[in-house]
């Protein structure tokens, strides 16, 4: 599910994943380049552990951030970006 919103300063999206909660002590280290919670099944998925890393990348380039946190039945990821001309809170 997505949702979001806009402040004065700056604009907020979320995206929730369905599914089960990341382990508290992984929340932070997601966003490490090559950062893979489950090995078995990211092989199968194909996939590089880089997307969460350039995300907060490209964020934090333009003055903003990112956010991770469980939610009943899943995790919810935020991301933060100024809008131009003001200053990030």
């Amino acid at each position: 599910a997505a949702s979001g919103g806009l402040s004065a300063r700056e604009y907020f999206p979320r995206t929730t994943r369905r599914g089960n909660p990341i382990p508290e002590e992984e929340l932070e280290k997601i966003w490490n380049v090559f950062y893979k919670i489950n090995t078995a099944r990211t092989r199968e998925q194909r996939s590089f552990g880089i997307g969460l890393s350039i995300a907060k990348q490209a964020a934090l380039s333009h003055g903003g951030d990112v956010e991770v946190k469980n939610v009943p039945n899943g995790v919810e990821f935020g991301l933060y970006i100024k809008k131009c001309g003001s200053e990030r809170i």
